[in-house]
């Protein structure tokens, strides 16, 4: 089975063959290659056959010395991807780069079950509903429908830079800022990750960076100004940016990205996201 594979550097992949397999067979936008490129340049792919089926490694050396092998920044979890490809194969497939790494940190698809030191964590995905969402969503909405709001749906780097430093929860760490920012401007120039902001009298309230990808719309990265929190400015922008990615790109689903804190899943609940489980080997 694992002879079928070959396991092939970022700078000898054939970008476009492998994002071609991850699009047809519905992958994750954080599978594609140029993301990788973006938040872990040192990546290596296994590929099967004639870029039939693909799956990322993020084993790499560390200063030249220490194995790493942690899922990078911004990936949600490790994907295995294929045509007819069978659980058991991905689950062999997976299994192969769990295990390796003096520092280890693998989050693995949902669906596969991988042998190890084993926490489940959790993903939300949302279908998209249009006006059909719950009681207090809409209530929430109608009580900042009052505010004079506006939304850009094509904010800048640096605009989203200076709003996240002012209004991160905590001190935004310099290497989400160089990472995010890497992801940004690749998946930027491509078209497929943008930022959109919600401002209330020319006051930036809320951003939110987000992808858009094989009718999916991907929440990477979102923050608030917490004095207009009780305006539930992010359920706002929240609900106008899906209308909009519906619109314009026919979106079917929201890909919550950042569902395993608990309160970030609690809100999450308004637009009925649903919880699905993937394991993190460490």
């Amino acid at each position: 089975m694992s002879s079928d594979w070959k396991k092939i550097p970022a700078s000898d992949i054939d970008a476009s063959a492998w994002d071609s397999c991850v699009a047809k067979n519905n992958g994750a936008i954080f599978s594609l290659s140029w993301y990788w490129n973006a938040v872990l340049p040192t990546w290596k792919g296994w590929v099967k056959g004639d870029y039939d089926a693909v799956m990322p490694d993020a084993l790499i050396k560390k200063w030249g010395i220490i194995s790493s092998n942690k899922t990078p920044l911004y990936v949600k979890y490790v994907e295995c991807i294929g045509l007819n490809l069978a659980n058991e194969e991905k689950t062999s497939m997976l299994q192969k780069i769990t295990g390796k790494g003096l520092l280890k940190g693998i989050h693995v698809q949902p669906g596969v079950e991988v042998k190890g030191n084993v926490k489940l964590h959790r993903v939300q995905i949302a279908p998209y509903l249009g006006d059909g969402i719950s009681r207090e969503l809409k209530k929430n909405l109608q009580k900042a429908e009052r505010e004079n709001f506006k939304i850009n749906f094509n904010q800048t780097w640096e605009g989203f830079a200076k709003f996240m430093k002012r209004h991160h929860p905590y001190e935004w760490p310099q290497v989400q800022q160089i990472k995010l920012e890497q992801l940004f401007q690749s998946g930027h120039e491509r078209g497929m990750i943008k930022i959109a902001s919600l401002s209330c009298d020319g006051l930036m309230v809320a951003m939110q960076m987000y992808g858009v990808f094989n009718g999916t719309l991907y929440t990477i990265q979102n923050a608030s100004d917490k004095d207009y929190r009780e305006l539930h400015v992010m359920s706002y922008l929240l609900h106008h940016l899906m209308k909009e990615m519906h619109d314009q790109h026919q979106i079917t689903q929201i890909h919550f990205m950042g569902s395993s804190n608990k309160s970030v899943a609690r809100f999450n609940k308004k637009f009925q996201a649903t919880d699905l489980e993937y394991c993190f080997i460490g």
